[in-house]
């Protein structure tokens, strides 16, 4: 390409709080893609910096990135249908660009902005399955683009098996940030938290869309009544009704066995990358990652801090471990993970081995840079001439 690729990106507004899936896998495209230029939608009346919000450094150029307003105001978690409505009828005034890329599940309102935007001006679109369908019986109807991206090999046998072709699907792996260093005491957030230096076990999934916060509430009773020094974090978002309903039976279990200095529920935290830094062990015991990145980004920020991971041994988890960088348990299996957790804090070198080799593992995997740089190669075969839009 001879002139830099100019890219508007179709997604939920790319603005703080970064405490949903989708928008900050745009903001980490955003920061690590340095050759091309992002236009990214934003909500009326917001004092957007770039800078300041976190979506570029302050030694990158901020003129790479530009707001579009196109929502009228702050949709929340999701975009209802009169939002995303509003968002289609956007795309025919919005900026200029070379390419549109996509970044929503698979449902009708996205697929048909998705076709309108391949029509206006003849550009080339990609499509980014931010998270998986629960039921892949559609997906072929609603997949509109030159390109459909995915998050895991998992993803893609569903979608092939639903009769999307291969042409069309590209497996680019989400990436994560990794800092240059990692502070293992945490000695400020502890503090802050009263953690004193008890070992530390996260949970940071949904409380819905799957038994996983249930199952590691149950292995978190279990091994904090064999070990002593042991404290289980619950840091689930609270998107909805179910969800906190689920929150408050957790809760009252832990009450009930009197554990709740020991078990800790926490919502969104600003701090979370700070606390990530201390712990010893993340948990995901999900039998569907409906909903959430197919690989989830908290996973990818913990490994990226040098903490092992324990995952349930279905859908697309399984390709978070590879090599020695954390245990898969069978899903559902309360007794399993907790006979997992105690094995590997009772192992304070083995914890340390597989810590490092799964931040090496991000390094080399699931960082920002390979991720931008798969992107961008894409970008590129679409604009150099290897555009497969073909025949549906």
């Amino acid at each position: 390409m001879g002139t830099t690729t100019r890219v508007l990106v179709v997604s939920k507004p790319v603005v703080p709080p970064w405490d949903d899936g989708s928008k900050t896998l745009v903001r980490e495209l955003v920061s690590g893609a340095l050759g091309t230029e992002f236009v990214v939608p934003v909500h009326r009346g917001l004092a957007w910096d770039p800078v300041r919000d976190g979506i570029v450094a302050a030694k990158q150029e901020a003129g790479r990135v530009e707001p579009w307003a196109v929502y009228r105001t702050d949709p929340g978690k999701s975009p209802g249908f009169g939002q995303k409505a509003w968002l289609m009828a956007g795309l025919v005034r919005a900026p200029r660009s070379d390419l549109v890329h996509f970044f929503f599940a698979p449902n009708l309102v996205s697929s048909m902005a998705g076709r309108l935007a391949g029509m206006i001006g003849s550009r080339p679109v990609v499509q980014t399955v931010s998270s998986a369908p629960k039921s892949y019986s559609r997906v072929k109807w609603l997949t509109f683009a030159d390109k459909v991206v995915v998050l895991s090999r998992d993803t893609r046998d569903g979608f092939l098996s639903a009769g999307v072709p291969a042409w069309r699907l590209r497996v680019i792996y989400p990436g994560v940030t990794v800092p240059e260093t990692v502070d293992r005491a945490g000695s400020e957030v502890r503090k802050r938290y009263g953690l004193g230096q008890d070992r530390l076990v996260l949970y940071a999934g949904d409380y819905d869309f799957s038994q996983a916060a249930r199952t590691s509430l149950e292995a978190a009773l279990q091994v904090c009544r064999q070990q002593t020094g042991v404290r289980f974090l619950f840091a689930g978002r609270i998107k909805n009704e179910t969800s906190a309903n689920v929150e408050q039976q957790l809760k009252a279990r832990v009450a009930q066995a009197g554990l709740t200095d020991r078990i800790r529920f926490y919502n969104w935290l600003p701090d979370f990358l700070d606390l990530l830094d201390t712990v010893d062990l993340t948990v995901l015991p999900a039998e569907s990652v409906y909903a959430k990145v197919d690989l989830p980004l908290t996973l990818l920020e913990a490994m990226a801090r040098a903490t092992p991971v324990v995952v349930a041994d279905s859908g697309p988890l399984p390709e978070l471990v590879v090599g020695d960088v954390g245990r898969l348990v069978r899903a559902q299996d309360a007794d399993e993970l907790a006979r997992t957790v105690l094995g590997l804090l009772r192992d304070e070198r083995a914890l340390r081995v597989m810590g490092d080799q799964a931040r090496q593992l991000v390094r080399e995997r699931f960082s920002v840079e390979r991720m931008a740089e798969e992107y961008e190669d894409l970008y590129g075969e679409l604009l150099d001439g290897g555009r497969s839009r073909r025949e549906r």
